[in-house]
């Protein structure tokens, strides 16, 4: 299987930036009601720089950072961005998983023949699991660069470590050659780049493990009794254990125009 992972890092963040590029220059915010005791969702880097954090009421980070902006982004507007990002993405693959906020999976499969690579191997020059993908990759960059956002694009072989490389690198391209680039790559991943239960992580990372090679090197039946089975999942993906397929979503439908004549 060849996947791409796109991953848009604070993806309500980057809605409000494209709305507003002035703001980028200053600390951000987004809160869930614009008021006092609204909470912080997301801050930016030079917001966390004035001790800013994420659960914080408004009214406290204001008084962190005198010059912080806020906006509220509704469910409805991260919605509307990832439709606008998935028709995009469906251009470029027939088959896109978005997952969550800021996330999407594409389905590489067939496409080499489209998105030709000038370096690439002629036929069978290229060793067991060597691939390219780059032309691929700079495509999807260019999609997400042309709609106002930026993230990280990994092509590679399996949903999970895409995923994990993606979260780590945060930006540019990143193109696997084989599935043993892939499985060192992801196994220097920390734990700390995935969404995972923080208390499922500060548990490892009292064992010392904090990456998710030292993770898979743990034995699985122990992950299974001592941390529950979604810790388990984790474990199975990580290790290649789990069938991890892209479960893709229907692409929008084409409008067709048509003209009534009398």
């Amino acid at each position: 299987m060849t996947v791409a992972c796109l991953d848009l890092p604070v993806f309500p963040l980057q809605i409000v930036w494209r709305q507003d590029p002035t703001w980028r220059g200053h600390p951000v915010v987004v809160i869930d009601e614009d008021r006092p005791q609204g909470i912080v969702l997301w801050a930016c880097a030079r917001a966390l720089k004035t001790g800013v954090l994420v659960g914080q009421r408004y009214a406290h980070a204001l008084s962190l950072c005198a010059g912080l902006r806020a906006r509220v982004v509704p469910i409805e507007m991260i919605d509307a961005a990832t439709a606008e990002l998935r028709t995009a993405l469906h251009a470029l693959s027939p088959r896109v998983e978005p997952g969550e906020p800021g996330t999407f999976w594409l389905d590489g499969d067939g496409l080499a023949r489209i998105f030709i690579d000038e370096d690439a191997p002629s036929r069978g020059e290229a060793g067991p699991g060597v691939k390219s993908g780059t032309t691929w990759a700079m495509a999807i960059a260019q999609a997400i660069t042309e709609r106002g956002f930026a993230g990280a694009v990994v092509v590679g072989f399996s949903r999970f470590a895409t995923y994990a490389l993606a979260r780590a690198t945060r930006h540019g391209v990143t193109v696997l050659r084989s599935e043993a680039d892939e499985k060192a790559a992801a196994s220097a991943v920390p734990l700390a780049r995935l969404e995972i239960d923080p208390k499922l992580r500060d548990a490892l990372g009292r064992l010392g493990v904090t990456t998710i090679g030292q993770m898979v090197r743990l034995p699985g039946g122990g992950i299974l009794e001592r941390f529950g089975r979604e810790a388990h999942r984790l474990y199975q993906l990580a290790a290649g254990e789990r069938w991890d397929q892209i479960v893709a979503v229907a692409p929008p439908e084409a409008l067709d125009e048509v003209v009534q004549l009398d």
